[in-house]
């Protein structure tokens, strides 16, 4: 891994690429412009030439409604009056069923209107027209639904609402023709100046929106290189933090086992040595007993019994802490003796399995595959309620592979150092497997058993020369 860490390129490369897009728009935006002035100021030409040409599209269908509405309101009205005026039921019957779709279609052209000019509802003239056609559709419910005979003197009142009616709407309707037209006229006499007054708005938004783009681009660069130096000065720090840690640790390992072989030795050399001394001094003292005293003698007998229990246990401990096989004979005699020893006092089935491990591994190496072992035993023995367990060492492919399973119990979660025992073995054995460039891998699950899996790679270090097979041992209980 490097030890700097470079800012990333986006950071740079956003602010021209973000310059250069504005340009470009400015750019794009001055040469439509250009385009389009020209050609409003033709259309305008073109427009005062032809009068026809006033009505677009959908202008000149607001206005065909507006007509329409003036003539069907026309209609409405003579033929309501002949409704009125009728005296023969049959000509009445007729006109009414002329008068029903004048009605219908009076209706449908004013939601025409409103559709085709969506700003309708807003405008007060189409407002009073809609309400102007409104009393004027009621007026021709009243002729549609009585009879005019049953009318009387009332027929002429009713002439004089639709006569009326009929006025104002046409009145408002004319009004709303004006208002079309002259938003028209209008419009064509302010195409010259709203494409100039475009021309200069966009030259001073387009000079603004560089200043506020350059403003943009520069302060979180300046903020951004701001944060980078604190983070790369954080990173170097903990950086350098880590790095003392991992140093900090890989000596702590070393004094632990050196301080582990020294006690080793001590207990093994000065303690066993004193304790074989006492069980020969014992022994030489049950010889010389009288052979009266048989209670002496027996007391003499529990003594050298227990010397020779201590001895064995300090033997075992011995073992433990730095066992002599590890730095005499290598890994694997070690190992065997472990899982042995193992197996002896907790009663579980162990089968080892060694390939490649005829030959001495640097000594880091073999104390930390040692290690390594020691703790999932221990594990397996304290925690995981197993019955059976496998441990596979191999020495291939330039690394070194172990493997620890057990049928156990297993856990919900591989500990991380969460302050037991069991969590502070495996995370100093992380530890031990990352400073020689390897890692560590736990599989587990509840009622699944528990796998340790670790890889350390050999290529940075000469292992003695051996040959191409293994050994194979299974350790029981009853063994």
């Amino acid at each position: 891994m490097s030890s700097r860490r470079q800012p990333p390129w986006e950071m740079y490369a956003a602010a021209p690429i973000l310059l250069g897009m504005v340009l470009l728009v400015g750019f794009v935006s001055y040469d439509a412009v250009e385009q389009i002035v020209p050609a409003f100021r033709s259309l305008s030409v073109v427009l005062q030439r032809d009068d026809s040409a006033l009505r677009g599209a959908d202008s000149w269908r607001e206005d065909k409604t507006i007509r329409e509405i003036r003539r069907v309101t026309l209609d409405a009205a003579a033929i309501g009056r002949e409704v009125l005026l009728s005296d023969s039921s049959t000509t009445a019957e007729q006109q009414r069923e002329l008068l029903r779709g004048a009605r219908a279609e009076l209706w449908r052209a004013s939601l025409e209107y409103e559709t085709l000019n969506p700003l309708a509802g807003s405008l007060p003239q189409w407002q009073q027209t809609r309400n102007l056609l409104t009393q004027y559709g009621q007026i021709l419910d009243r002729v549609l639904g009585e009879d005019h005979r049953t009318l009387s003197d009332s027929v002429n009142a009713v002439l004089q609402d639709l006569t009326a009616k009929q006025t104002a709407i046409l009145r408002q309707v004319e009004k709303l023709s004006d208002i079309h037209r002259g938003e028209i006229l209008d419009r064509e006499a302010r195409v010259p100046e709203l494409g100039n007054a475009f021309h200069v708005r966009l030259f001073w938004a387009v000079g603004a929106c560089l200043m506020i783009a350059s403003i943009i681009i520069v302060l979180p660069i300046l903020h951004a290189w701001r944060v980078q130096r604190r983070l790369q000065a954080q990173y170097q720090k903990t950086l350098k933090t880590k790095n003392d840690l991992r140093k900090l640790s890989a000596r702590l390992v070393r004094v632990q086992e050196e301080e582990r072989r020294s006690i080793s030795r001590e207990l093994h050399d000065e303690v066993g040595q004193a304790l074989t001394a006492a069980r020969l001094d014992l022994a030489l003292l049950e010889q010389k007993m009288p052979a009266d005293r048989g209670d002496l003698r027996e007391f003499a007998q529990e003594a050298k019994t227990l010397v020779e229990q201590t001895m064995f246990k300090l033997r075992d401990l011995s073992r433990l802490l730095r066992p002599n096989l590890l730095d005499d004979e290598g890994l694997a005699p070690a190992v065997k003796w472990l899982v042995k020893s193992c197996v002896r006092r907790a009663g579980v089935d162990v089968s080892l399995e060694t390939k490649g491990l005829e030959g001495r591994l640097p000594a880091e190496f073999e104390i930390a595959a040692y290690r390594m072992v020691q703790e999932g035993l221990t594990n397996i023995i304290r925690h995981a309620s197993a019955t059976r367990a496998k441990i596979r060492l191999e020495n291939q492919g330039g690394a070194l592979r172990i493997k620890i399973q057990d049928d156990g119990s297993g856990m919900a979660a591989p500990p991380a150092g969460n302050g037991s025992s069991g969590g502070l073995g495996l995370l100093g054995i992380r530890e031990r497997m990352e400073q020689l460039g390897g890692r560590l891998e736990i599989l587990t699950a509840p009622g699944q058993g528990v796998c340790l899996m670790a890889e350390v790679p050999l290529s940075c270090s000469e292992s003695a020369p051996f040959p191409a097979k293994g050994l194979s041992w299974t350790a029981s209980a009853a063994q």
